[in-house]
């Protein structure tokens, strides 16, 4: 419902009926964003995934890959880490969304490069319903590893056109 909401309201303008919703029009209206697209459908063609980036923005110059958040908590430790590549990383929905997040990256790369990526957790923080983390860029781990585990060279084309 919330991702409806955003849409609706990036669209036109729809009243926020909760506090998940005022979330959304508070970061849309805290932040200069110019929204590129909403609801990016994507899709892996070597790796053959699809997937739904719920926003593309453009922020001071720079593309940047957002997903809404509406989880109570994003940093439960549910006490064993992710697989390898990321045995490092505790397992969380935090971490599980930065490889979501990742995912995505590697699958648009194919036809624009990201420079960030953002998770906007429609969370009460203060007086705002809204808090954005900057994730870390994991698409070299996630290239190398497809690379070595499947026999292919993923390395996305605009990539190789700009090497040329």
């Amino acid at each position: 419902m919330v991702h409806k909401f955003a849409e609706d309201y990036i669209e036109g303008c729809a009243k926020p009926t909760n506090n998940k919703e005022l979330g959304v029009v508070q970061f849309l209206m805290d932040h200069p964003v110019k929204v590129l697209k909403t609801e990016q459908r994507l899709y892996h063609y070597e790796l053959d995934y699809f997937g739904t980036a719920d926003l593309l923005l453009e922020v001071d110059g720079k593309i940047v890959l957002a997903d809404w958040k509406t989880n109570e908590t994003l940093h439960k430790d549910y006490g064993d880490s992710l697989f390898d590549p990321f045995g490092h990383l505790i397992n969380n929905a935090h971490n599980r969304y930065l490889l979501q997040l990742g995912h995505y990256e590697l699958a648009l790369e194919q036809v624009i490069n990201i420079d960030e990526r953002w998770l906007i957790h429609l969370t009460e923080q203060g007086n705002r319903y809204y808090r954005i983390y900057q994730m870390d860029d994991i698409t070299e781990t996630l290239k190398q590893y497809y690379n070595d585990n499947t026999g292919r060279n993923i390395d996305h084309p605009l990539t190789d056109q700009q090497d040329q």
